[in-house]
């Protein structure tokens, strides 16, 4: 999920002039929104990791 990200935020930086295809969005957003709900939960277990 986070490459799909990553690889749309630097299509994007670079995309002057391009057009951006609607669905390429969508796929985006949907990633956006389920690590939204999960990433609290995965940075939480992270830190309660590296404080052992």
């Amino acid at each position: 999920m986070l490459d799909n990200l990553r690889a749309f935020r630097r299509f994007f930086r670079h995309a002057y002039g391009h057009e951006i295809e609607l669905r390429k969005i969508e796929i985006v957003l949907d990633d956006a929104l389920r690590l939204k709900e999960i990433y609290p939960a995965l940075v939480k277990n992270f830190l309660e990791k590296v404080r052992e």
